[in-house]
């Protein structure tokens, strides 16, 4: 049974003790046991202390002995065996003073805990009074639980179940009992008030408990002191060890410090000698408060613990962050250049009513920033006097839905975000980024209500203060459809900084970025970083991509020096445009000199694969070299060249633009657009470039048109307009805008970048302009950088052309069949003049290459007359006219007629 000592005492034991008499008997037999040990050691360690001098003695006598005898070597092991004795003896002298040292401690340490326990027996003092001296012998060799005394006694397991509040709960209360034998129940209830982080606290207080009240229930005076040391040494009593083990057992999820509050006051209540009744009151209230929320079902709550702003916990905790503390801390990136607009959203949050500025500015121009950069501001205390001490929470509307299973939950979680915002009476600002998601956040329909209407009230009276973040686009489709709630904010425009402000924020920043990479910045590399990304990747805005070029070639370049570099390494303006490289494709890092003579001989390789067009060829090389160079003006934001391919159909236009892309983008058809005007043929078809508009078929997919999406995936590439003058007119008027410009809006809005493309245009009309005149109209002629003509290919050339189709046939044949072809030279002639055809140029050469050559192959494939690994030979038989064929033995395969398809073989 319990009773108690007076008024302001706690609980105690029939013994008189607070706590665990188990503890205590263990730790008083330990200590006879010890004690006895001590005895031995003491009595074994003394005889050798006053029998060992006379042993000594007697045996140094008899060495000298026999030194006095003459044997010097007896001398000298007398000197030794000296030596060591003496050694052993001080040895033994000190051993034997230790172990009555020990002794006599124990025997006042016995006495000590006696006299208390008496005192505390027949004074009513408490049993556990010791003295420090005691105190620190018992937790040096009696307390088992050294160390991080709770995780020992509770269990790894079940510890680490506990929640980050609850764990810190615990160590609070271990520090409130630093002084104590022990944590009761009470200290723990004292640790869930003062962890403030936890819903416990938010309890406690609403019931009007206070801390100071609650700890007149601890049953332990000043004068019963002792030492621990450190406070994860303190042990737990064995009520909250159970405590804790009860709610890890009875729970699936981590345990919050609700759920401990939960087991502490129905213990605390079941005592039958609890006499305060006003606290008994409160603490009843507390539990019949934890009983409503996991009965009610609109308000369930998870296994072992609360849903985050339903359980008196602090909704601004669990849904947001506190950026002015982090800037406090220096976790927040510096601001740098937004000067202006933080000054004026200073100027809006100053107001009486309506003090609610929206940043508005494209994605990447650092809204965020700029209130992060307010919050930076006050840490510093350079803001005016009535926003000194201001707290801006972060908080995220998603976090707020999360969990939110029931109707009305999300409405309860966000009432009690406002109400804790404005019962601060001005000291806490709320950042909603993504404004536009509170309208229709939380609503189900039925004529529920969403955010945006809770926050309407609070907004107008001026007792809610609310940053916004977002887009123009954003805000004039969400937020300017409701005028009741436009008018209850302030646009502040954040626009893209320049280049030399985005220069200067990544100057404020790199020392973060360098520690973080271990790298260090050259400012070439920094201006870099602005130049190449604002250039290469206009699809994004300053400094946001400028950051991202920043942050991925330090890492880049921290990963080249291997896993533990001896120093710091220096990126440098090339490390940063190989990067832009890596992400856009554009070559922009320094050319080698391989790269340099390969440009210098392109011409020669373009002329090796299209047969008869060195005018073609010189120009498209000229480009191409201009192009890597980069000599083009600054500000230009053409494309890189715009050709009009004119010609005759067969002489090589379409093949000059494949062996462009080979040549340039180094893989065959990787960079290459191409698209066949045959298909846009009709005044509709504009929407397949450029996507479809509102209200139309294809609009709600997001998808753009099939040139702007494939441009704004490859920006770096060539564009094959493939027989233009076929398109329809309008068509036409789509290419004029990126001819001149280098640039072209799709559907949505999505701006393509043309600047990196070459454009080229084929078209079978005349190379004169008076027959371009006929077909196109003078605006699109004159923002064509070059026409160029195609010649007629004489039969010369077409000779030439078939030695590149006997090339590849070779390959072909090698690759799949292990098959060696060889065509001599008279059937090479003999092609050349069968294929020839001057009104269709080397298209009709590839019909006579297919009949003549690729079809006997074919069936001399499929009948197994030619093997793998065999050879095979192609001749011409001119008396004849007869194709004939023969294997490496020289026997005839099969023979044609050249002039003939049918086959004159078997």
């Amino acid at each position: 049974m319990r009773q108690r000592d007076g008024a302001g005492a706690g609980l105690r034991d029939d013994t008189g003790s607070y706590g665990a008499p188990r503890r205590r008997a263990r730790r008083s037999t330990v200590s006879l046991l010890l004690w006895g040990v001590c005895l031995a050691a003491a009595y074994a360690c003394g005889s050798n202390l006053f029998l060992a001098p006379s042993r000594v003695t007697s045996r140094a006598a008899s060495l000298r002995g026999s030194a006095v005898v003459g044997n010097p070597a007896v001398g000298a092991l007398s000197s030794r065996g000296r030596t060591r004795s003496w050694d052993e003896s001080s040895v033994q002298y000190l051993l034997g003073a230790a172990a009555v040292a020990v002794t006599l401690l124990s025997v006042t340490l016995s006495l000590s805990r006696h006299k208390s326990k008496r005192a505390s027996t027949e004074g009513g003092g408490s049993a556990v009074a010791r003295g420090s001296l005691a105190s620190w012998w018992n937790s040096m060799m009696f307390d088992p639980n050294r160390g991080d005394a709770a995780r020992h006694q509770i269990g790894k397991t079940a510890f680490d179940a506990l929640s980050d509040s609850s764990v810190r709960a615990i160590h609070r209360a271990q520090e409130e009992s630093i002084n104590l034998a022990f944590v009761p129940l009470e200290g723990l209830l004292i640790g869930l008030a003062s962890e403030r982080s936890g819903g416990a606290s938010k309890l406690l207080r609403e019931a009007v408990v206070q801390v100071a009240e609650l700890k007149h229930l601890s049953p332990l005076q000043p004068a019963d002191l002792v030492s621990w040391g450190a406070v994860e040494r303190v042990p737990l009593d064995d009520e909250v060890v159970e405590v804790v083990r009860n709610s890890v057992d009875t729970a699936e999820g981590p345990i919050t410090t609700e759920a401990l509050l939960e087991g502490v006051v129905a213990r605390m209540l079941a005592r039958p000698a609890f006499v305060d009744k006003g606290l008994k009151d409160k603490l009843q209230s507390v539990l019949q408060r934890l009983e409503e929320w996991k009965n009610d079902d609109t308000e369930k709550m998870p296994a072992g613990g609360f849903v985050p702003g339903t359980s008196g916990g602090s909704v601004l905790e669990s849904c947001g962050r506190n950026l002015t503390a982090l800037a406090r801390e220096g976790k927040l990136l510096k601001c740098v250049g937004r000067d202006a607009e933080i000054g004026r959203m200073v100027q809006v949050l100053s107001r009486m009513t309506k003090n609610n500025p929206v940043l508005l500015g494209e994605p990447g121009v650092g809204k965020t920033a700029v209130a992060e950069g307010l919050a930076q501001l006050i840490s510093n205390g350079e803001v005016p006097a009535h926003l000194a001490d201001v707290a801006i929470w972060d908080v995220s509307i998603g976090s707020l839905l999360a969990g939110t299973k029931y109707r009305g939950e999300f409405e309860e979680r966000l009432k009690k975000l406002v109400k804790e915002a404005t019962e601060a009476h001005g000291k806490i600002i709320l950042l909603i980024d993504e404004l536009h998601t509170i309208v229709g956040a939380g609503a189900t329909g039925d004529g529920a209500i969403d955010a945006a209407n809770i926050l309407k009230p609070a907004l107008s009276r001026g007792e809610l203060r609310v940053i916004g973040a977002t887009t123009q686009s954003e805000y004039d489709k969400y937020i300017a459809k409701d005028p009741a709630l436009e008018r209850r904010f302030q646009p502040v425009v954040v626009p893209e900084p320049t280049q030399d402000q985005a220069v200067e924020m990544l100057m404020g920043v790199a020392g973060l970025y360098e520690e973080h990479h271990f790298v260090g910045f050259t400012d070439d590399a920094i201006k870099a970083c602005v130049k190449l990304s604002s250039r290469y990747i206009p699809s994004r805005r300053l400094p946001d991509s400028a950051l991202d070029a920043m942050d991925e070639a330090a890492a880049r370049k921290r990963i080249q020096q291997g896993a533990r570099p001896s120093s710091r390494v220096e990126v440098t303006a090339n490390d940063v445009a190989q990067t832009v490289a890596q992400w856009t494709g554009i070559p922009l890092e320094e050319l080698t000199k391989d790269e340099s003579a390969r440009l210098l001989n392109m011409e020669g390789r373009l002329d090796a694969r299209v047969i008869g067009q060195k005018r073609a060829t010189s120009a498209v090389a000229r480009a191409i070299r201009r192009a890597r160079v980069g000599v083009r003006g600054v500000g230009n934001k053409r494309p890189t060249a715009c050709f009009l391919f004119c010609g005759p159909t067969g002489v090589g236009k379409t093949e000059l633009s494949k062996a462009l892309s080979d040549e340039y983008f180094g893989a065959e058809g990787r960079n290459m657009i191409r698209l066949d005007m045959s298909e846009f043929m009709e005044r509709h078809s504009v929407s397949k470039l450029i996507g479809s508009p509102p209200g139309y078929v294809g609009y709600d997919s997001n998808s753009g048109g099939v040139l702007t999406d494939r441009v704004r995936r490859q920006p770096h590439s060539l564009v094959l307009i493939d027989e233009v003058e076929k398109a329809h007119p309008d068509v036409l008027n789509i290419l004029l805008q990126v001819m001149d410009d280098g640039r072209l809006t799709d559907s949505h809005g999505r701006l393509a970048d043309f600047s990196n493309v070459i454009l080229v245009m084929t078209s079978n009309v005349g190379s004169s302009i008076e027959d371009l005149k006929r077909h196109f109209r003078p605006e699109f002629i004159n923002r064509i950088d070059e026409v160029i003509p195609f010649a007629s290919l004489t039969e010369e050339d077409i000779v030439r052309v078939v030695g590149l189709y006997v090339s590849r046939l070779q390959a072909a044949l090698r690759e799949q069949y292990n098959i060696d072809l060889k065509v001599t030279d008279g059937l090479t002639m003999a092609l050349g003049k069968e294929g020839y055809s001057a009104e269709f140029g080397a298209r009709h050469l590839n019909r006579v290459m297919q009949a003549r050559v690729e079809d006997p192959i074919a069936e001399l494939v499929l009948r197994e007359k030619i093997h793998r690994g065999e050879e095979m030979v192609a001749d011409y038989d001119g008396e004849r006219d007869m194709i004939v064929f023969r294997n490496g033995n020289d026997d005839i395969l099969t023979e044609m007629k050249c002039s003939d398809q049918t086959s004159a073989g078997d």
